[in-house]
């Protein structure tokens, strides 16, 4: 003949079975996170291996480029125009298509 569990028993065999679930939860929250970190590890090998390629290329680039924007970008009255003929304010006619102006970063068309 069995007796039935005391409620200390039920307790304590409920608290051991929810323990038990909780680090099972952790285990495999841990897994996903070390496959997760892998993955991001690879990604961040390939960005860097992609930056160490474009900081070799860049330089043979930036070269005619500086060239170009030296000729186009001139300063008039405190405005940086990105072109080659400056129109003074009695001119009606715009040739610039963008002004930086030096109290702000708004482009203007």
């Amino acid at each position: 003949m069995t007796t039935a569990p005391t409620r200390a028993l039920v307790n304590g065999r409920n608290h051991r079975a929810r323990h038990a679930q909780y680090v099972s939860d952790l285990e495999e929250r841990v897994r996903r996170m070390e496959a997760e970190n892998a993955q991001l590890r690879v990604t961040l090998d390939t960005i860097h291996a992609s930056n160490a390629t474009l900081l070799q290329v860049i330089p043979e680039f930036l070269t005619p480029l500086n060239a170009l924007l030296d000729q186009s970008i001139v300063r008039h009255h405190g405005h940086l125009f990105l072109s080659t003929t400056l129109h003074t304010p009695e001119c009606t006619e715009t040739t610039c298509s963008v002004t930086f102006t030096q109290d702000n970063n708004d482009t203007k068309g």
